[in-house]
């Protein structure tokens, strides 16, 4: 199976137009969560695929896996995929919602309307008694700049997840993420 998915995720970036790299990527996301439904999937480490980012949470808690394609605009689309460990593990398909207004940078949101980023940090911290995931990301914007984020990730009573919450304090308020956009040809670390 992870032959299978190897070649699926590899077909996304060798396809000619946006139209089919999309569908492809939809395909391949389709597949895995397929293989991630599967009893031990959780800790299976899915090396041989390339071109997505792996990431389990120190507590096993939830494993998170992101990539994107870079159309031919000079934008990006993101997907993802959160899965919840334990005993009754559950998959949640994250859709991309940078095409939506800019209120997005300014509020909660779920996994149907996520901010789209390739994440390749995670931080638990504690937030009162609830721990909670800072999630560092990357977003390739276009051709001309790219931003760096801190998103925050929980969980609702429901155990689905929830990013951004309002926890960091700036000169325009109390915001529920950081982003920091910078010219392509600049570099930020976080």
């Amino acid at each position: 199976l992870e032959d299978s998915l190897q070649r699926m995720s590899e077909r996304v970036w060798q396809q000619k137009d946006d139209a089919s790299m999309i569908a492809c990527s939809a395909d391949f996301s389709k597949a895995f969560q397929q293989v991630l439904a599967l009893p031990g999937s959780f800790d299976y480490p899915f090396d041989s695929i390339k071109g997505i980012g792996k990431l389990t949470s120190d507590d096993k808690r939830f494993r998170i896996f992101t990539w994107n394609i870079h159309e031919s605009s000079g934008r990006f689309s993101y997907f993802g995929i959160v899965m919840t460990g334990g005993p009754n593990p559950r998959i949640y398909v994250l859709s991309d919602s940078k095409n939506k207004p800019a209120i997005v940078k300014n509020q909660a949101l779920t996994p149907s309307d996520w901010y789209g980023a390739l994440y390749y940090k995670i931080i638990p911290c504690k937030i009162g008694k609830q721990t909670v995931y800072l999630l560092l990301g990357w977003d390739g914007i276009d051709n001309q700049s790219n931003s760096k984020l801190i998103e925050v990730l929980s969980f609702s009573p429901d155990g689905s997840p929830l990013f951004g919450m309002p926890v960091f304090h700036t000169a325009k308020g109390v915001l529920p993420r950081v982003v920091i956009e910078y010219a392509e040809d600049a570099s930020l670390v976080l």
